[in-house]
């Protein structure tokens, strides 16, 4: 009985694992020559809380970059710390129409890690699994803008390379074959839309975005996240220069 209490208390505590957390979808909202933002947002779903800072430019008309870097984290207990990094390059083309309509298509080229450490209920035994990844995708977007209000859906597709997958320790036999289907498989790909209300205030943009993520494989589903919703805060830097 005992043994049977510490093996469900295992798997609790290894529900909270995360093998792949979605960053924040690139979608800047750039319109025009010269457009700078900062941005600060804060995402959260079942499996970890993402602080994500970016900063995107418009060089040219119809030109967009983006420079996106983000950390993760499920919080900190006595036994179980799960955490993550994640930074992305994306470059790609936005359409203005009649002040309107904004659309935009994004190329990203991201590289991240994460790293899960823990402590066996029973033996006091400490172990671990990483693991690091490229992921490469694209962002589509089309949206209502506004001098106040705007809203829009996007979605991003694309593959995730996990390859490195390293581990220690494992105890709980569900996780192993989890970790050891991951680096026999390594590549995944998948499909991430949703949806961003935002609002202006001046110099500043407010945005809330709703997300989903569906990989292709059913077993590791439930241990990627899923489902995010972000609260962003973004500076029009431009509009603060005119000043």
């Amino acid at each position: 009985m005992k043994n049977y209490i510490l093996f469900i208390l295992s798997l609790f505590f290894f529900s909270c694992r995360a093998y792949y957390v979605p960053n924040e979808n690139s979608t800047p909202m750039l319109s025009q020559k010269n457009n700078l933002f900062l941005n600060a947002s804060i995402g959260g779903g079942l499996r970890a809380t993402n602080y994500t800072g970016s900063v995107a430019y418009s060089p040219i008309n119809n030109i967009g970059m983006v420079y996106q870097s983000s950390i993760y984290s499920n919080g900190e207990n006595n036994n179980n710390i799960n955490k993550g990094v994640f930074n992305e390059l994306s470059l790609g083309y936005y359409q203005l129409i009649n002040n309107k309509l904004l659309i935009e298509l994004y190329y990203n080229r991201g590289f991240g890690s994460s790293k899960n450490y823990y402590t066996d209920f029973q033996t006091k035994i400490e172990g671990s699994y990483e693991t690091a990844f490229n992921k490469n995708s694209m962002n589509f977007a089309i949206g209502k803008v506004g001098e106040q209000f705007g809203i829009s859906f996007f979605t991003r597709v694309g593959r995730l390379d996990l390859y490195d997958v390293r581990f220690r320790n494992i105890f709980n036999s569900i996780v192993e074959e989890e970790l050891n289907n991951i680096k026999n498989k390594r590549y995944f790909t998948f499909i991430e839309p949703g949806l961003t209300a935002n609002f202006d205030v001046k110099y500043f943009n407010i945005y809330l975005k709703g997300s989903m993520s569906v990989l292709d494989e059913y077993y590791t589903k439930l241990h990627f996240q899923q489902f995010q919703i972000t609260y962003g805060l973004q500076l029009e830097l431009n509009k603060l220069f005119k000043k």
